[in-house]
């Protein structure tokens, strides 16, 4: 008895951390998605607008507080504002954040350090997950790695 329930202790965790898929659904160690198909193929890129902060803080500090299908870019950056490209890669959701959309203080602010905070969980949109071709996206709170690449920056969900 005590062993079957330390192996379902164990095969928990190692869900958990290393991923597995289950009836078309993958469950991956820092986010969660729900594929349209079972092909691995990567999905289109997408434009997103992107605000910054925490929800439960009125979108302030650090953070994604929401992220929508971008219908326009501002004339100029605003603070706790900016644009994004998104593209599902490998059962990974691969964000870029636009720099030149950025304001000085939400550049320092959000990418000062080598990792990007989502302190609480993010489910994507309908209308971002129909885009990106699947069925949900939940961005799973945690610290994640950011890269700078020649757009600005880019984190991986």
């Amino acid at each position: 008895m005590k062993n079957s329930f330390l192996l379902s202790i164990l095969i928990l965790v190692s869900i958990f951390f290393f991923g597995t898929e289950i009836n078309g659904n993958s469950f991956i160690g820092s986010s969660t998605i729900t594929m349209n198909n079972s092909s691995m193929k990567p999905g289109p890129k997408v434009t997103l607008s992107i605000t910054f902060g925490k929800r439960r803080l009125d979108c302030e500090e650090k953070g994604f507080c929401d992220i929508s299908l971008d219908i326009g870019r501002a004339a100029r950056p605003q603070n706790g504002m900016g644009q994004a490209t998104a593209k599902i890669e490998n059962n990974k959701l691969n964000i870029t954040i636009i720099k030149s959309s950025l304001t000085a203080d939400t550049d320092k602010l959000q990418f000062s350090n080598q990792e990007f905070v989502l302190d609480e969980d993010l489910v994507l949109g309908s209308d971002v997950c129909t885009k990106l071709g699947v069925r949900s996206y939940v961005l799973k709170a945690g610290k994640y790695p950011i890269v700078k690449v020649a757009e600005g920056y880019k984190i991986q969900f």
